[in-house]
This record gives C-alpha cells, structure tokens and sequence, in this order.
C-alpha cells in the first residue's frame, strides 16, 4: 500500500512540473509574440557610412532603425563587413549607400543583397549635382552639399513610404521638417560664410568641393588627390612650387591625415592646422544629426579662416 501510494505521489508531482513546463513555455512564446507583434511594422534601414544615416535618422524618426556599416572611423574604400554589419544588411527592408565606385569594398554584397530588397544608390538620384575631380573622375563626397541631401531625403521618403504606407503622413511631415532645416542652415551659412573674400588655405585632400562650390568659397590646395595612395615625388614638388607663391592661412586636416606626409609637404613649416570631421563621427545621432555635421565642417572652415 505505502509502495503504490509513494508512486502516486511520484507521477501526481512529475504531472505538476510537465504542466508547469508547459506554462512556462507558453509565457515565453507569448512574451516573444508580443515583442514581434511591437517591432512589426517598423522599418529597418541600413546604410553605407555615417552621412548617409544621419540624413535617414531625419526620416524615419521613431518609426524604425537605421544602421551604419562604416560608423566608427572606418573608411569606406577599405572597410572589412563584421558579422554584425551582414545581419543588419540581411534584416533590412531598405537599403541606402552612396555609389559602388564610392563604397568599392561593399559594392559586391550591395549588389548581392538588392535582389531581394530595393537599393537607393545616392549618385543616382534624378537632382543630385555631380562634379568631376582634377583626373576627371566624379567627386563622391555629395552629401556636402546640402541641396544634395535633400534630394537623397526626398528618395528615402518614397521609399520608405512604399514600405509603410501607414505611416505617410509621418514621413512626409519628417521631409517637410528636414527641408526646413535645411533652408534656415543654408541662409545661415551663406551669410557666414559670405564675409570671406577668397581666403587662402590648404586641404589634405580634394573633397570639399560640394561645400566650397556651393557657399561660394574658392577651393584650398589640396595635398593629395587621393587619400589612400601616397604621392609621388613629382607630385610633391609640383605642390611646393605652388605654394611658394601662396600665404595659406591653415591647412584642413582630417582624423585619419597622414601627419608625415603633411609634414614631408609642407617641408616642416609651421601651419595652423584644423581638424575636420567629414563623416560626422563625432556626431551624435538623431534628427537634426545631418544639419549640425554641416555646422560642424563650416565651424572648422571659419576657425581655419580667421588664423
């Protein structure tokens, strides 16, 4: 009797943890239901480099994610994909990057990835102003240019708008708000800007032309014509020539410059320099992220200026 009793007992408790087992998994799949049901619907964006999400970040606001392939002081021309970077390309619904001859390094799983998922390339929109560098090839640092930015915007709402037609009007008030910005930046630093008559002045390298072109200022020597290839000696000595005849004011300089080649250059005079921050690494996210790197690359012309 106690025997039979003991394995009642036995199969009462092994029936009470299998119930509680299954209560607990139940809790769990429903925990995790919710958090699908919370993210569904909102949109995942990746782009290239950081430029690019600081103007996405103005669009999509709270209404998804936008991540950043190349976002911590990595160049785009020689960047290695993370695991990371792959997973958030694979779970993007919407894809942004600036051009292939831009982002070499990424252009092969761009490319891969657009099969499934559309693909805004920056350089291809109808309305984005190109210019051509000293060799003739096309100058990719577009988003310089503020008129750019809003035409790369003004694609990403439809975009986005296609994917969340729900959310429309949010999008396009976003757009609205970004254009505006914009506008009051633009006459602010035309103003700036304006009070400068043909200032002398160096660049590490060639590409600041959408912003010099587009605020009026005359484009600074620049030292090199491609950051990652070293000059030649030619090269070297046709940039001193120039500047024997030159009373630079600074020299712009970038996080990753190559300070033994400026000073190789500059034959080791004594040059104030600035520090410019091109891809906005020291920018802190959010809607107004692209409006206040511009106001930082104009903060760093002036201070070179006013040497």
């Amino acid at each position: 009797m106690v025997y039979h009793t003991t394995v009642a007992i036995v199969r009462s408790l092994f029936s009470i943890m299998r119930l509680y087992t299954s209560l607990v998994l139940i809790i769990s799949l429903s925990i995790s239901l919710v958090g699908i049901e919370r993210s569904y619907g909102e949109v995942s964006v990746t782009v290239s480099i950081r430029p690019l999400r600081l103007i996405a970040q103005a669009i999509v606001e709270d209404r998804g994610t936008v991540h950043s392939i190349v976002d911590s002081q990595g160049s785009p021309h020689s960047y290695s994909l993370t695991p990371t970077d792959r997973i958030n390309m694979q779970q993007a619904d919407l894809l942004l990057r600036v051009s292939p001859e831009f982002e070499i390094f990424l252009a092969d799983i761009f490319a891969s990835q657009s099969r499934s998922k559309p693909l805004i390339t920056a350089a291809s929109i109808s309305g984005i102003s190109l210019h051509n560098l000293d060799d003739g090839n096309a100058d990719l640092h577009l988003w310089l240019n503020t008129e750019n930015a809003i035409s790369i915007a003004q694609q990403l709402a439809i975009s986005l708008i296609g994917l969340d037609p729900e959310n429309e009007k949010e999008y396009q008030e976003a757009l609205n708000q970004f254009e505006s910005d914009v506008a009051l930046l633009n006459r602010s630093l035309q103003n700036r800007l304006s009070q400068y008559q043909q200032p002398d002045y160096l660049v590490y390298h060639d590409a600041y032309q959408y912003f010099e072109r587009q605020f009026g200022l005359p484009g600074g020597l620049a030292l090199v014509h491609d950051p990652e290839v070293q000059p030649s000696m030619r090269d070297l000595l046709a940039l001193r020539n120039k500047l024997q005849v030159r009373s630079p004011s600074c020299i712009l300089l970038e996080a990753d410059s190559d300070e033994e080649l400026v000073n190789t250059a500059l034959e080791n005079q004594a040059i104030k320099s600035e520090v410019v921050d091109l891809f906005g690494y020291e920018i802190d996210d959010g809607t107004r992220g692209y409006r206040r790197l511009i106001l930082s690359i104009a903060n760093s012309f002036t201070s070179c200026f006013n040497y």
